[in-house]
Order: structure tokens, then C-alpha cells, then sequence
């Protein structure tokens, strides 16, 4: 129909202007209806807004509610190496002394039972095959020196010299007996007669004095290496049984000689206790050798003979050695491998080139608990001889080589070029060259001897260490870093001959020797295949630990598969590789000692991991467990782990190591801050809420703003003004809004005062919050302008900033530390009440008394369906059952609007029709007039 309407066609007038005017006044009720709506939404979620932070203040008191927010504990160690502690809600404030006097450790084992590999042939040896021994566990190398000479004025003796050094070039305390009488033992260190006797061996152990009996009973002929090899197995075993050191080496027994004869040596190679040879003794000799009546036994006599009642002081040395003597080369041989000779290796046998016995010269042998028995090495240029050495006849001796190496080279003498190669321009050494990336410079070498040029090779930085090796009389350049390290000679640039002066690069002859890193294994390659492999091979079988048989197949498993196997079994062990040092460990579950093989073992795992000597024979192995011993505040306890939880109420400590350490115990007063900094924070926020900036009616806020502004007012307007008109027509809604709802009025009064009603608890003394160190900002200040406000602590509404002010200016965290249980009561404190129903059944209800659940108990009647904010704001609340009816009015409003509308357009187009028929008419009487005029 509206589109039918036309609109003063007849008539000229604007009608549907004058309608849209109509329009305007008729729908004015629907735009103040529509303003009523708006009004009433922004009401709504204001209402709302206020809900949410009334409930936010009661989230956040969840906190204040807890009892680990008032007593849990801040807990400090003194001395932190020697124990940790951690204290729960339950430990009592104060200080704690703890005195460890034992840290647990488990039952534990490692590898330790030594492989032994060829690591350099020479002497005459071409291979060797090791074998175990319970008590050679040192690891490092084994020098030998095969040389002739004499002794005891015998000439032509043929002579071992075995001298070891550790892996980490460990200092050892020895001890050297006195000589043995030479009437007694022969020149190749035989014995003359038999022997017999029980020998008390007296010794100091960690400063205590004790001593244990070995029976001696060696037949003539017996060698002296023989005495010293059971003197080492029968020593060590007995310190094994009397201290509890299963399998464990503690002292290694060799033999020596120089001029005056032979002697034994007791080396303390134990590095956890204290060990020092007193001699030995003839305990069934009661005499005393002061006396001039003395006669000693026929024991102290032997005793005596054997220079083992005499010791010299003990003196510290980096290295053990061992000597041999035979009359012969093919003697020697024999005796180097005979058990019952006390050969250096054996029952390991050396196999000789000649199947004799050993040439003069040297051969090392490397010895270390890992599986893979493998030196590090170090890569090294090997000189060429020189050719005056070389074709010297008879050899040029080393008092001749030295004569050489301490003269400053081209040195007039004949020594300074003794022996360096004919036509070498010793000028041309002058100059630089290069070393590992290093520069090094020869200004004069007329200043330097051979010796003095290696010691400052030796110094330069470059990373080697330049020798001459008098067995090759040759020069020699090895890096310090052992392993397959590259080592450079010389670059482009070098100005100085230093290297074919020395015959020690590659152009003059020498050989470059790549080194070799330590072994490890690949865990995750099944046995068979590993590259590298143990040295002592693996064997598939069973193998006992604590009792319990595993089963490895080396052609299916891999070391991390039978680690697995182990530690799955139940023999109450863990069992790890350390790639690191190659060695296996165990570890006791149960602290239990450990122990591993049977009579029934057919594999020979134990064996290759160093972790058993003798494969069918159950041996204790390791270290026993031990209990942390320790006093706290005076009183003795012993545990059996070093996680210790039952000393103190509620502490845990952790034992690290001996020592004192002081716990000092505090209440951890952060907590409680925090949780009521978060409160306070979320209060002033709704404290500040319910009460705005006023606004008075003549303010002239209200004379500009106080309208809603309407479309037809926007179109005039910046967007930064309509911005400015909304937030500043919003404050007066709002101030509005809180100053005149009778909710939020309420909520302004009663928020505050049940804030300060005061509880009463029978576990608390403190009954207000102000009691408790909660004051109300401005208070101490006596400002009534902030007071009246009932902000707490300070104007704030930062969380950070409150809390910084509790710990700070109030006296909360005094009050806290001084009275833990009494502020916990007062925030958190219920009690259970009894009551009968009609039919006298008893019923119980907890009923809050501390401040915080009473408090939280009005905030949540404040918000929950029955309050009258909740009926204000929820679905078919108040709010929008009036919006509802507003809506409803706009709709009848607007079906009327259109109507009217409707209504206007019917009048006028009538009137137009009117009009029109009018104006027809008037046309038919001018036109008639004007007829008849004309007749």
C-alpha cells in the first residue's frame, strides 16, 4: 500500500513532510521507551559488574581459609653441603641442630678386577695373555726393563725391573723393610734354606694399632718375588675380613734390591683409609731384646733375617716397583711366568719370540678395570735415528748421549756436533716454525743445548712434549692430549730447519704415530658384534648375583638388554654402564651386600665386566652398606637411607655429607601476605566501586550530559565528542545508579561492617581483624577522608603494592610469626554442632566461627539466588521483567505509530481526491461560461 501512496500531486503541498513531522511526535514514546530499555540494561550490568566482584573477593578468601597459608614454614640450612631440610604446616618454629657423623650409602660395587693387555712390545716379548688376580686392581702401566748386570758380586745376572705408574699418576705411601741377610737369601733372590713360623704382621690402621698372624712355610730355592707375591694376597685378604672391604685392594707387596741386598715394600695404595707397616713379630717371643739375657726365637730370628722387623720411615712415590733376577735369559723367562715363582704377571703368561725368555730392552704392559682394556695413547712424530748413532760400533753409551744433549749446539767442542748429521747447516735452525698452530722462535741457536730447544718446545703452549728415547735413541714429539688427537709439524710459512735438524718430521724420516682413544662399547650392539669388543671375551650362559641366575646370549643381546635382564631379576640390584670410565657398578636395592657368581655359572659375564675375579665361586664384592649416623638437638639416630622424615614433626632432611648444620625454621609469612594482599586488593576495588566521585545536581556535568544523546544530536558531532559525551553521561548514570539503589546501598553498609564484626573463637585470642594487624587505610594517619571510606591497609587496589605495605607499615607479619596457631584459628576456625530433630534423631552441621568463613558466609549470602541483587540481575529477574514489559509497550506503541501513519496518508490522499473532483468542477463551469458567453 505504501507504495501507492502519492504524495501532493494535486493539491502541491509536502505531505510527506508534514507526515514524517506527524511521525516524530507519535513515536517519541517509543524512543523514551527504548531509553528506559538502555537504562535499564546498563543498570543490569552494573548489578552484574558488582556481582562479579563481590564473588572475586570470595574466591580469593579461599586461601585465608587454608591452614598452610598461616603455618607453612620457611626452612634455612647453615651449611647447605651437609643437609637440606624442607618443613611442613606441623613443624614447630625454632632451630635445629643436626650432626652427621655417617652418610647411608648402599651396598655398591664396581669393576674392579683388572684386564691386562701388550701396550708396547720390546725385550723380546710377542704377546701375552692376562689372566685375574683378587688382588691387582691398580690401573695404569707396567714398565719393564730387561737388563743384564751383577749382584751380591755375581756377574752375568739377567734382571726385570717393573715400574708402575697410575692412570692418574697417584702418590702412594711406601714402606721398605730392611735388607735380608745374604746368608739367608741368594743373588738371584732365592732363599738359601726353608722356612717356617707364624709371623705377626703389626700395622696402624686410620691411627689404630693392629695386627693379625700370616704362617710362613717356603721350601730352599723359593724366590723372594714368591714371598712378596703371598705376603700381597695374604695381607690384603685378612685387612678384607677385619674391615669389611670385600675384594678390595688395600696394599701391594713387592720386591726390590740395590747395593746392599734385597728388601720387601708395603705400599698403602688404599685411597679411603690410612694404612702404615709397623713390621712383623714373633708373637710367641715374650722377651725383650733390650734385655742382655735376650734370646729370640727361632721365628724372630727368621723374621730377622728377612729384614721384615726393620722398616724405614714411610716415604710418598708416584711409583711401584717390583724386581727379578735370574742367572739367565731363558731362567728369567721362566720365572717371569711362574705363579709359584711370584711372577710379575702371572698366572698370566708372556709368550717370548725366541720361546725362551725375554732380549735387554723394554716392554710395557697396561692394566685397568674397564671392558674394554684399552691405553689412551698420544699421537706422536718418531724420529729417524741419526746416522753416527746408528752406525756406532761399539754403541754409543747414554753418558755420551747426555754429554751431547747438555751442549749448546755448534759448540766448538766435539761434543756439539757429535752427533747431528754430517753437512748440517746448523745456521739454518735459526728462524720459526710451528707446532700444533704455535709459533716458536729460534733467535740464536748458538744459546741453546738439545735439551734447552725441547724445554722450550716443551713450554711454548703448543701442546707436546718433546723427549729423546735413549732405547731408540731418537727424538720424539707427542701431544699431551691423549686420545686419536691430530698433532701438526710445520706450515708454509716456517723459516727455521728445526725439523730436519732433528730428524723429526715427516721429510726426514720420522714416523707419525696417530694415538688411540681409551675404549667404551656400544651398549645398544648386540655382544657378538661390538667393535670394539671386551677384552675378555663374553661367554652365553647364566651368571649368579645374590643368588638370582640371568641368562645373556651374546648372539642376541645387547649390554643394555642384559643391564635390563639384571636389574628386572630380583637380585635386589641396579646395575649401570658408565661410557665415561667403560665400567659396569651395582648397586643394592635392599642394603644388602652384594654377591655374585656359583658353582653352576656358565657365562662369563662377570668376568669380562671386572666385576668378579673367579667365575664358578660366590665372592662378596664391594662395599658394605652403612646407616647415617647423626645426632639432632642432642639425640642420637641412625637411618638407613640419608632421606630422613621422622626426626622432627613434620621435616624432611636431606644428609649430604659429615658435618654440623644448623635448620632454622620460620613461618613463611609470603604466603599469608600474598593471600591477603589478593583480598585486600579485590576489596578496595569494590569498596572504590560503591563509592564514585559525587556528582551534585548543580554540578555542571549534569546541565551538559545528563540526557541521552540521541542520533539526531550525533550527526552534529565529532567522534571525539559523542566519546567525551558517553563517558561523561555514563558517570552520572552510574553515580546515579549507586546513590540511589537501595541494593547497593545496602551492599556499601553491611559490606563494611561485617568486615569488622568481631568473631569468637575458643582457639583463638585474637577476636577483630584490626587485632590481627588488618587496618583500615587512613587509620593511622587519623585522615576521616580515607577512613570514611573503609579501604584496607592503603588506597590501593595493586596486589604488589598492598602486600609490600602488610610486610612493611602493618603489624600482620609480626603478629603471624609470633602467633601462628592464634591468627589461623581466628581466620579459619568451625566447630560442629549437634541438634535432634522432631523424631529426636541427632544431626550435626559445621558452623563457621573464624573470620574468613564467616565472612565468606555473608559474601556468599550477598550473591546467592535469595539475594536481592541476584533477583535484580538473573533470568526473568526484576530488571528484565521490566525490560520485558517496556518491549511490550514499544510494540503496541509501534503497531499504533503505523496505524496513524496509515491513517495520515488515507486523509490525504482523500483530500487529494477531493481536490481533484473540485477542481474538475470548476474546470466544467468555466468552460460552460465561457460557451455561452460565446453564443
Amino acid at each position: 500500500m505504501e507504495g501507492l501512496r502519492v504524495s501532493g500531486l494535486i493539491s502541491g503541498m509536502d505531505t510527506d513532510s508534514i507526515v514524517e513531522a506527524y511521525m516524530n511526535s507519535a513515536k517519541a514514546p517509543i524512543v523514551k521507551l527504548n531509553q528506559q530499555i538502555d537504562e535499564l540494561t546498563y543498570e543490569k550490568t552494573t548489578y552484574n559488574n558488582f556481582i562479579t566482584m563481590i564473588t572475586d573477593i570470595k574466591n580469593s578468601m579461599l586461601s585465608l581459609k587454608m591452614e598452610s597459608t598461616f603455618k607453612s614454614k620457611t626452612t634455612s640450612s647453615s651449611v647447605e653441603t651437609v643437609a637440606s631440610a624442607i618443613a611442613s604446616i606441623t613443624t614447630p618454629p625454632g632451630t635445629y641442630t643436626l650432626k652427621v657423623d655417617q652418610v647411608a650409602e648402599p651396598a655398591y660395587a664396581t669393576s674392579i678386577y683388572t684386564n691386562k693387555v701388550l701396550s708396547q712390545t720390546g725385550a723380546g716379548i710377542k704377546s701375552f695373555s692376562p689372566s685375574f688376580s683378587p688382588y691387582d686392581q691398580l690401573e695404569g702401566t707396567h714398565t719393564v726393563n730387561v737388563y743384564t748386570g751383577s749382584n751380591y758380586g755375581y756377574n752375568d745376572k739377567w734382571f726385570a725391573k717393573d715400574t708402575f705408574k697410575g692412570n692418574l699418576n697417584e702418590t702412594y705411601m711406601v714402606t721398605h723393610t730392611g735388607k735380608a741377610d745374604k746368608t739367608l737369601v741368594n743373588g738371584n733372590g732365592e732363599l738359601n734354606q726353608d722356612i717356617k713360623g707364624d709371623f705377626t704382621f703389626v700395622y696402624n690402621y686410620n691411627g689404630e694399632q693392629k695386627n693379625f698372624t700370616i704362617s710362613m712355610d717356603y721350601k730352599a730355592g723359593t724366590s723372594l718375588n714368591k714371598l712378596a707375591s703371598d705376603l700381597d694376597l695374604e695381607i690384603n685378604a685378612k685387612l678384607d675380613a677385619l674391615h669389611g672391604n670385600n675384594s678390595q685392594q688395600t696394599m701391594k707387596v713387592t720386591l726390590n734390591l740395590d747395593d746392599n741386598g734385597f728388601n720387601f715394600s708395603f705400599y698403602d695404595v688404599d685411597t679411603q683409609n690410612e694404612i702404615e707397616v709397623l713390621g712383623f713379630v714373633d708373637a710367641a717371643d715374650t722377651g725383650d731384646p733390650n734385655d742382655p739375657g735376650y734370646v729370640p726365637t727361632s721365628t724372630s730370628k727368621l723374621i730377622d733375617a728377612l729384614g721384615l722387623n726393620t722398616r724405614y720411615k714411610p716415604q710418598s712415590t708416584k711409583e711401584i716397583t717390583n724386581i727379578m733376577v735370574s742367572t739367565s735369559s731363558e731362567k728369567l723367562g721362566t720365572k717371569l711366568n711362574s705363579a709359584d715363582q711370584g711372577g710379575f704377571f702371572a698366572p698370566g703368561k708372556i709368550e717370548f719370540e725366541d720361546g725362551k725368555g725375554p732380549t735387554k730392552g723394554t716392554f710395557k704392559i697396561y692394566q685397568d678395570a674397564s671392558a674394554v682394556c684399552r691405553p689412551e695413547t698420544y699421537t706422536t712424530f718418531y724420529g729417524d735415528i741419526f746416522d753416527k748413532i746408528a752406525n756406532a760400533n761399539p754403541a754409543i753409551d747414554r753418558d755420551e748421549i747426555d754429554k751431547w744433549l747438555d751442549t749448546k749446539i755448534g759448540s766448538k767442542t766435539t761434543a756439539g756436533n757429535t752427533f747431528f748429521d754430517d753437512g748440517t747447516v746448523f745456521k739454518d735452525l735459526n728462524g720459526v716454525f710451528y707446532i700444533n698452530g704455535t709459533k716458536i722462535e729460534i733467535e740464536d741457536y748458538t744459546k741453546y743445548t738439545p735439551n734447552e730447544l725441547m724445554a722450550k718446545i716443551n713450554g711454548s703452549g703448543a701442546g707436546v712434549t718433546m723427549t729423546y728415547d735413549y732405547e731408540k735413541n731418537i727424538f720424539q714429539i707427542s701431544n699431551n692430549k691423549g686420545g686419536a688427537v691430530e698433532l701438526t709439524m710445520g706450515n708454509d710459512t716456517d723459516t727455521s730447519s728445526f725439523f730436519s735438524v732433528f730428524k723429526v718430521g715427516i721429510n726426514s724420516g720420522a714416523t707419525y704415530v696417530r694415538g688411540q682413544n681409551k675404549g667404551t662399547l656400544d651398549t645398544s650392539a648386540v655382544i657378538s658384534k661390538l667393535d670394539p669388543s671386551f677384552t675378555y671375551p663374553i661367554k652365553s650362559g647364566t651368571f649368579t648375583i645374590n643368588g638370582v641366575s640371568i641368562y645373556v646370549d651374546t648372539s642376541k643381546d645387547s649390554i643394555n638388554e642384559v643391564i635390563s635382564k639384571v636389574n628386572k631379576s630380583g637380585a635386589g640390584v641396579t646395575m649401570t654402564y658408565d661410557s665415561t670410565t667403560d665400567k659396569f657398578s651395582l648397586t643394592s636395592t635392599n642394603g644388602e651386600r652384594i654377591k655374585v657368581g656359583g658353582p653352576n655359572d656358565t657365562s662369563s659375564f662377570l668376568l669380562s665386566t671386572g666385576l668378579l675375579y673367579m667365575q664358578t665361586q660366590e665372592t662378596t664384592i664391594g662395599t658394605e652398606g652403612k646407616d647415617a649416623v647423626f645426632t639432632m638437638n642432642g639425640v642420637k639416630y641412625t637411618r638407613e637411607n640419608n632421606e630422613v622424615n621422622d626426626v622432627v614433626p613434620g621435616m624432611s632432611f636431606t644428609i649430604n655429607t659429615t658435618g654440623t648444620t644448623v635448620f632454622n625454621v620460620k613461618i613463611d609469612t609470603d604466603k599469608a601476605v600474598t593471600a591477603l594482599a589478593e583480598f585486600a586488593a579485590k576489596y578496595n576495588k569494590l569498596i572504590n566501586a560503591l563509592n564514585p566521585t559525587e556528582i551534585s545536581y548543580k554540578d555542571e556535568l549534569r546541565e551538559k550530559y545528563s540526557e541521552p544523546l540521541t542520533d539526531e544530536k550525533k550527526e552534529s558531532m565529532s567522534e571525539d565528542e559523542i566519546k567525551k559525551y558517553q563517558e561523561n553521561y555514563e558517570k552520572i548514570q552510574y553515580y546515579d545508579l549507586v546513590t540511589r539503589s537501595s541494593e547497593l546501598r545496602t551492599l556499601k553498609t553491611n559490606i563494611r561492617a561485617n568486615l569488622t564484626k568481631t568473631i569468637n573463637s575458643d582457639n583463638s585470642k585474637f577476636k577483630s581483624i584490626t587485632q590481627v594487624g588488618i587496618n583500615i587505610a587512613g587509620s593511622s594517619t587519623r585522615d576521616t577522608t580515607i577512613t570514611k571510606l573503609g579501604l584496607l591497609f592503603d588506597v590501593s587496589t595493586d596486589q604488589e603494592k598492598l602486600a609490600e605495605y602488610i610486610k612493611e607499615q602493618s603489624d600482620f607479619v609480626s603478629i603471624l610469626s609470633e602467633n601462628p596457631d592464634d591468627v589461623f584459628y581466628f581466620f579459619t576456625d568451625s566447630e560442629t554442632v549437634y541438634e535432634k530433630d522432631e523424631k529426636g534423631k541427632e544431626t550435626s552441621k559445621i558452623v563457621s566461627v573464624g573470620w574468613a568463613r564467616v565472612y565468606s558466609d555473608y559474601l556468599d549470602k550477598t550473591v546467592n539466588s535469595t539475594s536481592a541483587l541476584y533477583k535484580k540481575t538473573a533470568t526473568n529477574g526484576t530488571i528484565e521483567s521490566e525490560i520485558s514489559l517496556l518491549k511490550n509497550q514499544i510494540e503496541s506503541q509501534t503497531t499504533r505509530v503505523e496505524m496513524y501513519l496509515e491513517r495520515l496518508y488515507s486523509q490525504f490522499a482523500a483530500m487529494e481526491e477531493r481536490i481533484s473532483t473540485l477542481q474538475q468542477s470548476a474546470s466544467y463551469l468555466t468552460n460552460l461560461s465561457t460557451n455561452n458567453a460565446s453564443k
